[in-house]
């Protein structure tokens, strides 16, 4: 463990695109999809809609995470830069298999759930929690006037820590295997998806699929909380 910053900033710069290019097109995939399925966009959706659409969008966005976050991975192990890192990359294990795209179909399954959460789950709980209080957060000015700035912070507090919380800990089995996919590139330890997630279950059953989960869940929240508001 050091404080070397030199160290502790590795991957900042594939770090910042993935997370800047990540949320914003979440939100704008989410809301494509959402009005794909509805035909006015001020009536609410159902459930089942909302999820769906979340969820898709996860996906989707998900070919440009995985190949950011690999590139991340690889510069926190051995330095580099990060144009550097991804040529490198390409160069010696190509696009597809060990290559840049390493990981894809667990990281799209996981921001399927995440995103699912984040953008599905969490307005979901949110206006369910404001109508228990006999209150909305529609689109008709009256209603959302009749929602107190107190009700609607907690409500999206308590909504966000239930959809974080969720989102996180359905997710973290997929992204600790996707990691160490990603960080292993020659395949001396890890294999494909299914067979990298059984090589953790036997390192360690369970609690080696949740190494790490208490850490991302708490920034999972942070995050699904600014998103929601």
């Amino acid at each position: 463990l050091t404080l070397d910053p030199r160290m502790l900033y590795r991957g900042i710069g594939a770090a910042l695109c993935n997370e800047m290019g990540q949320l914003g097109l979440q939100f704008g995939v989410t809301a494509m999809l959402t009005r794909l399925i509805l035909s006015d966009t001020c009536a609410e959706p159902s459930a089942a809609a909302e999820l769906g659409a979340a969820a898709g969008a996860g996906a989707v966005v998900a070919v440009l995470a995985s190949p950011l976050e690999l590139v991340m991975i690889q510069q926190q192990r051995f330095g580099g830069s990060m144009a550097g890192t991804c040529i490198d990359l390409v160069r010696q294990h190509g696009a597809f298999g060990s290559g840049l795209y390493r990981g894809l179909g667990l990281a799209m399954a996981r921001d399927s759930i995440y995103v699912g959460g984040m953008l599905g789950a969490t307005p979901l709980i949110h206006r369910k929690l404001l109508e228990w209080r006999g209150q909305s957060a529609g689109c008709e000015g009256g209603s959302a006037a009749a929602t107190s700035e107190a009700d609607s912070a907690l409500a999206s507090l308590a909504a966000s820590m239930l959809g974080g919380i969720i989102g996180a800990l359905l997710s973290h089995p997929l992204d600790v295997a996707k990691t160490c996919m990603q960080g292993d590139l020659q395949r001396l330890r890890y294999g494909g998806n299914m067979e990298s997630l059984m090589t953790l279950a036997r390192e360690g059953g369970a609690s080696r699929l949740y190494t790490g989960a208490a850490w991302r869940t708490v920034n999972i929240t942070a995050t699904v909380w600014i998103a929601n508001e």
